[in-house]
């Protein structure tokens, strides 16, 4: 993360403005479960710290987090009128802001607490957000170019390109090689045709010892229905997960 960051206003009509309660409960979930470092400044200071949120509580919708160990920095965050915060998430940068942090105790220690954030933001490009297909839903690629002719499952997609799985070893391919003329079926079976470039090839076993091949491809030249096509697919398909994880499906 850079020494410094801004934090520009941001409204809903912003592309990676995240309001959802639902979303951002999920977030700092994540963020606490998995550890994951936030950095901490105070704005337009140099005032700044590497901490780690140490609880989340859902009854005061209040986080939780670790203060630094030199108390001239705690007291400058808490002067603060604004503290700013940064973290990644599955690489993506998520920015917030809070006005009223104040101090509080964990585990008998001393600490932050701030306000749950009303919003965040999620500084990944929307038209590339990878969403991972379903498996009652599934969705598949056929290859046959290059002396390959293969139906692979979609593992996940964006309009940036998809990752495909070959449970059986069907093709032989390389990064760099590309394939003309790929045929996808997404979930309400219309075929799509693109050109594909091979970006990653890896190898993965499975928890039964089975190993599967997962390869990476970005499209190549998309028309601008095929992409249009493809967003909503996603759009789609990210909705449908967080009603899942709503219970609402």
């Amino acid at each position: 993360m850079s020494n410094h960051f801004r934090l520009e206003p941001w409204s809903e009509q912003d592309p990676y403005h995240v309001s959802s309660p639902h979303e951002i409960r999920h977030l700092f979930k994540r963020i606490l479960d998995e550890g994951i470092l936030m950095r901490m400044q105070a704005k337009d200071t140099d005032a700044a710290v590497v901490t780690t949120l140490l609880a989340f509580d859902t009854g005061s919708h209040q986080l939780i987090i670790d203060n630094a160990a030199h108390q001239h920095i705690n007291d400058a965050l808490l002067a603060a009128t604004v503290v700013l915060f940064e973290t990644r998430v599955d690489n993506v940068k998520v920015q917030f802001v809070s006005d009223t942090l104040q101090s509080a105790t964990y585990d008998a220690k001393a600490a932050f607490a701030i306000p749950m954030p009303e919003a965040i933001r999620r500084l990944q490009r929307r038209d590339a957000f990878r969403v991972r297909v379903p498996m009652n839903q599934p969705a598949t690629c056929s290859i046959s170019d290059q002396n390959q002719n293969a139906l692979l499952t979609i593992h996940d997609i964006s309009v940036a390109g998809v990752a495909l799985v070959d449970s059986q070893a069907h093709v032989s391919l390389t990064v760099g090689m590309v394939l003309r003329n790929c045929v996808l079926r997404l979930d309400d079976r219309q075929t799509l045709n693109t050109d594909l470039q091979i970006v990653r090839v890896q190898t993965e076993k499975l928890e039964n010892g089975r190993e599967v091949i997962k390869i990476g491809a970005a499209f190549i030249n998309l028309s601008g229905s095929t992409e249009i096509h493809i967003q909503n697919y996603c759009t789609r398909l990210e909705r449908s997960l967080i009603a899942k994880d709503r219970g609402l499906n």
